[in-house]
């Protein structure tokens, strides 16, 4: 008599659509939460460094810390159901590479855009005056470092295998 246990055709079947569906919005809404939860804690940091009288020196440093700790806080509650994201570039290159499917991307993509909007709007509203966080675009020299990095770090990706 054979001990040995075999698997059915039945558990090698694919998971059905409407299971990963369900699967890749939670997530995307989990990545909203997280998303939202970084940047009010990061964008908090960047307006109370703001408000304070200080050194440009302290305040950076400030804001560094700020934003890492609100990096660290949200990547460690929401990195086991969503790998704690936060970034559509962060997105897009796991997409490219294979590591999350169309679906979960553009889900992701949209929670993220959605959660810096939302955010940004709590940090507004829950500190007074103006908003103090503002873009300012780089100069050339800095945009140029900017692509020979994005060249590098390109240069990373893995080789295209054959399928």
């Amino acid at each position: 008599m054979d001990t040995t246990t075999h698997k059915t055709a039945a558990s090698h079947q694919p998971r059905p659509r409407l299971f990963t569906l369900r699967q890749d919005a939670k997530a995307a809404a989990l990545e909203f939460l997280g998303t939202t939860c970084f940047l009010l804690l990061g964008l908090g940091g960047i307006q109370a460094a703001g408000s304070n009288s200080g050194s440009g020196v302290e305040k950076t440093m400030y804001v560094a810390t700020s934003m890492g700790l609100s990096l660290l806080v949200s990547a460690w509650l929401f990195y086991r159901v969503t790998g704690g994201l936060f970034n559509p570039n962060v997105s897009f290159a796991l997409w490219i590479i294979g590591g999350i499917n169309t679906v979960r991307f553009v889900l992701y993509v949209i929670a993220q855009f959605a959660g810096g909007i939302a955010g940004a709007a709590l940090v507004l509203a829950l500190t007074p005056g103006p908003f103090i966080v503002k873009y300012e675009p780089l100069s050339n020299s800095v945009a140029r470092k900017g692509e020979h990095l994005l060249y590098v770090q390109s240069q990373c990706l893995p080789p295209e295998r054959n399928k």
